[in-house]
């Protein structure tokens, strides 16, 4: 029983699947290839982020769950000396991104695109110690923060890989690049709950906020890349590159 139980499992892993009936699939040889990956991608992010694709395993996108993200400063700033440690995180919005561009590059197995997500809300409980200026900051509990019109940069790079006799896109590196028009945040039970210099110091942090978040970017990027990229390869390790992208 064990080992028929192993023997499917192995199975289901190395057998391949298709992608949903009602995705777009785009031809290689269309001299609109890349526009036509564009649309195609577009079409699938609000039903991703309604339903995901439960054929692959892959859940609904909202709201994007992570478990844990830690932020630090890229540098020693003197304006910014900020540790944020993110715990069940939700972040909402993603299925509301439009993709201004996407350009994929089958036989090099890389891809770029741009997108423009107008809102994206995170709920998340923190921990959080440092200094924004030259005010000492410390708190935990719960926190929310909005940016409006956010601008992503991905750049996805991956590998063939040949399973069964079919061949593989095996994704090996999700980079994003974030840039955002305005932040606006709250974290309660700041300085233990002193409501009047926890109130002080939320203003502080929304009026240096673009400050802020060009200091903590680099490991929200990262970290964030590293979800897309497992997020992903749901797809592109189940699915073969020719039902993917047609001959």
């Amino acid at each position: 029983m064990i080992r028929a139980a192993i023997i499917l499992a192995l199975l289901q892993l190395i057998s391949s699947h298709d992608l949903p009936n009602d995705w777009i699939k785009c031809h290689r040889t269309d001299p609109q290839f890349n526009n036509c990956v564009k649309n195609a991608v577009q079409h699938v992010i609000r039903p991703l982020g309604n339903q995901g694709v439960p054929s692959l395993g892959l859940k609904e996108l909202e709201p994007l769950e992570v478990h844990e993200i830690l932020l630090q400063p890229k540098g020693k700033s003197s304006a910014v000396s900020l540790k944020i440690t993110f715990r069940n995180v939700k972040v909402h919005g993603i299925s509301t991104s439009n993709i201004l561009k996407f350009d994929s590059h089958p036989e090099k197995f890389d891809m770029e695109g741009e997108t423009l997500t107008p809102v994206i809300r995170v709920e998340a409980d923190y921990v959080m110690d440092g200094q924004i200026l030259v005010l000492p900051v410390t708190g935990n509990g719960r926190c929310n923060i909005t940016m409006y019109e956010l601008t992503t940069l991905h750049d996805v790079k991956g590998k063939g890989v040949e399973r069964g006799g079919e061949l593989f896109m095996e994704l090996e590196k999700y980079k994003v690049l974030f840039s955002t028009k305005r932040m606006h945040g709250y974290f309660d039970n700041l300085f233990n709950g002193d409501k009047l210099l926890g109130e002080s110091v939320n203003q502080v942090i929304n009026d240096n906020s673009q400050l802020i978040f060009n200091e903590l970017k680099p490991s929200l990027e990262k970290h964030l890349g590293i979800v897309f990229l497992n997020y992903a390869n749901g797809i592109f390790k189940k699915v073969p590159m020719d039902k993917i992208f047609l001959p």
